[in-house]
């Protein structure tokens, strides 16, 4: 365009002028496209981001501008009569109209140049005016034909940029009309791939899923629900949830599901179904309300466990568990009833052994009593620690808590193995640390027994040398235990046997048994009794050299004034006590009267529950010795009669205690509650009957605790 206005103007004027009007002018073009083409290539979003680009651009459109508006200047004035002023004004407006064709595209350059373009126009003409003092026809003319095609200029102009904005606005909402359908036709793609792929995933599940409607009409099921249940769709759509019931389902449960369908919510709970067969099943059920996106509710999801087989293995296994017990049941039974019936003769055995050691007997005679008196001792203890042990794998191990000193038991303990060492030829020594607590509190009893037990075996097993006891207090203050180590120097225990020893029924070695006799029950008794005091065994050995087991109690302190439990009861006088011993055994009678026969006593006698009643009417005792076991009436029934008697007239309760074969301690708990004071096992030595009654009646009351 600029060229041909330079050769049109050429043509009007002179060549020179043209030539210089179009040098100045295309100076500003092609410094305005150098910097356009220089960011031709640049992303969009990277010349946006580039604020120093964009005023770049801006300032060479202006001097593009400022260019072309001088070359016009110089047009415009090539003539003192103002012949080039129209054609410089038409040069003007087309500028004008190109600014006005590329603003929506580069809306602040050309901003720059129809302001450059207006305010040069508006200075020329001023300048015109200025210079001819007035408005001249000529001037006057082309000022009107400058003003109608400015008008033409402004209304093309105007109308250009509204037809833009209306296509651009078009063209937008065009785009966006196209991109939300292309939207719209994506989530319908992958809604309907979304319901492909859950209705595939709910058809092909493992578990049930059944879709209902709000009021409980089954709407669609899976293939594993007509599996299940034998129900094909036909059968079953269309139908209400509750045909899946029947006579065993809990109506609870059926409540609970109605009542979580009218108020739309969730619910999870096990279910009895009925199949098409008539066969139950049982289910785990969660179910879940559907909402549209209004809010209202629409369907409810079901999804159904088969949880059938877990419920028969539950019932299996309670059935299992009640075998169980039912044995156990059976084996306690067994084991107190061939305790009790192995005791009552053994009573016999070591109560009259006890009474021939007392007489005058020849060495040949002493001998074979004692021998008896031995083995009836081995008996008893193999029967106290069968016992022991079925107390201790049912958990029923009762330990007592008393105050007592860990020296007094250590020092009677090894005083009463003594003999036995010597009878061996071997040494017993004990050391007892100064750091040691002198009083504790725990289980004397279970403490001595583990300690019994340990050392005994530690002389069992020696057969040279000596067995060594000694014991430590503990080693840090936040660790308060005391450790007992016996070390002896028999015969050892092989490594790989260890962990064998502490078995129950084992030894090291078969050929022990054989050597050295035993049941192997010791140490698993020991080591359970450890557990249950809280503490620990363990042991280090080397065959040929000896062992070290050693033994590892919490040393818990007194918390209170508890008197110390004393070792040995006091000696009060028995003289002219009455006493009733119940018993149905004649044997056990006999021996009971010769072993009290020493101590001053009036002793009465009864054979079973009916006399022990008579006998109490006609005279009453100071104390009642009662067998449990009775015909007719027994020591239970017998106790809680006299006690009743009691109560009724308001008399002091008479000591009654149990002295039976009956060692369990469930009969002990039977016999407190029938109304006993205490409990005494068969076979019972003298000095521990002795001693009892007489703790019993040093008790100023002459009411004793029950012990």
């Amino acid at each position: 365009m600029m060229t041909f206005a330079a050769v049109l103007l050429a043509v009007i004027t002179t060549p020179g002028l043209a030539l210089l009007a179009y040098l100045i002018g295309m100076t500003g073009e092609v410094v305005h496209i150098s910097s356009l083409l220089k960011d031709r290539k640049t992303p969009i979003a990277e010349y946006q981001c580039s604020r120093r680009r964009r005023d770049i651009q801006r300032l060479t459109a202006a001097f593009q501008a400022i260019c072309a508006s001088i070359g016009l200047a110089i047009v415009w004035s090539a003539s003192d009569l103002g012949e080039t002023r129209f054609f410089a004004f038409v040069c003007i407006t087309t500028l004008i109209i190109h600014a006005s064709i590329t603003m929506p595209f580069f809306p602040w350059g050309s901003r720059l140049r129809l302001g450059i373009y207006i305010l040069v126009t508006i200075f020329l003409i001023l300048h015109d005016i200025q210079v001819a003092d007035g408005m001249d026809p000529g001037l006057g003319f082309d000022l009107a034909a400058i003003s109608l095609f400015s008008l033409m200029a402004v209304m093309l102009m105007v109308s250009r940029y509204k037809s833009f904005h209306a296509a651009q606005l078009a063209k937008r909402h065009l785009l966006q009309e196209k991109l939300e359908a292309e939207e719209a036709r994506d989530r319908l793609i992958r809604s309907q791939n979304l319901t492909k792929q859950l209705a595939l995933v709910a058809r092909n599940a493992s578990d049930i899923v059944i879709i209902t409607e709000t009021d409980g009409t089954i709407s669609w099921v899976n293939d594993t629900f007509i599996h299940s249940t034998g129900y094909s769709e036909k059968d079953i759509l269309g139908q209400h949830i509750k045909m899946l019931n029947g006579p065993e389902t809990d109506p609870a449960v059926i409540q609970k599901l109605i009542q979580a369908r009218k108020e739309g919510e969730g619910v999870r709970t096990e279910i009895l179904n009925y199949d098409k067969n008539g066969q139950t099943k049982w289910y785990e059920i969660n179910i879940s309300p559907v909402y549209d996106d209004m809010g209202i509710l629409i369907n409810f999801v079901s999804i159904e466990r088969d949880i059938h087989a877990l419920k028969q293995r539950e019932a299996d296994l309670a059935e299992a568990r009640e075998t169980a017990e039912e044995t156990a049941r059976a084996k306690t039974a067994f084991l107190a009833t061939m305790s009790h019936e192995i005791r009552t003769p053994m009573n016999g055995i070591i109560g009259v052994t006890d009474l021939l050691l007392e007489s005058d007997l020849n060495p040949d005679q002493r001998h074979l009593t004692e021998t008896i008196s031995d083995a009836g001792g081995a008996l008893l203890g193999i029967i106290n620690n069968t016992l022991d042990l079925t107390r201790l794998e049912a958990g029923k191990a009762e330990l007592e808590q008393h105050n007592f000193s860990v020296r007094q038991v250590a020092l009677k303990t090894t005083e009463l193995l003594k003999p036995i060492a010597n009878g061996k030829q071997i040494g017993l020594n004990i050391h007892i640390a100064e750091d040691v607590p002198d009083v504790i509190t725990g289980d004397p009893g279970r403490f001595r027994q583990v300690l019994m037990n340990l050392i005994g075996n530690a002389i069992k097993f020696t057969s040279d040398g000596q067995v060594d006891c000694e014991i430590f207090g503990p080693e840090a203050p936040d660790a308060p235990e005391i450790s007992v180590v016996i070390h002896d120097t028999g015969i050892g225990i092989a490594e790989n046997k260890l962990s064998a020893i502490f078995e129950e029924f084992t030894q090291a070695d078969s050929s022990v048994s054989r050597r050295f006799g035993g049941t192997g029950l010791g140490l698993s008794i020991s080591q359970k009794l450890a557990h249950a005091m809280g503490g620990r065994i363990s042991v280090a050995s080397t065959i040929g050299k000896g062992s070290a087991f050693t033994l590892t109690l919490p040393a818990r302190l007194p918390s209170g004034n508890e008197p110390l439990l004393a070792t040995q009861p006091g000696n009060s006088s028995l003289k002219g006590k009455s006493v009733l011993i119940a018993d149905d055994n004649k044997t056990n009678r006999f021996i009971l009267s010769r072993l009290l026969r020493d101590t001053g006593m009036d002793l009465d006698f009864a054979t079973d529950g009916f006399e022990v009643i008579d006998s109490f009417h006609k005279n009453k005792p100071d104390l009642i010795l009662m067998d449990v076991s009775m015909p007719g009436k027994d020591g239970l029934e017998a106790t809680r009669e006299i006690r009743k008697f009691e109560e009724q007239n308001r008399y002091l309760a008479v000591p009654i205690y149990a002295l039976t074969a009956n060692a369990f301690s469930s009969h002990q708990i039977d016999c407190t509650s029938a109304g006993m004071n205490g409990f005494l096992t068969k076979p019972v030595k003298k000095d521990v009957l002795v001693g009892t009654l007489t703790k019993i009646f040093s008790d100023s009351t002459g009411n004793p605790a029950i012990s």
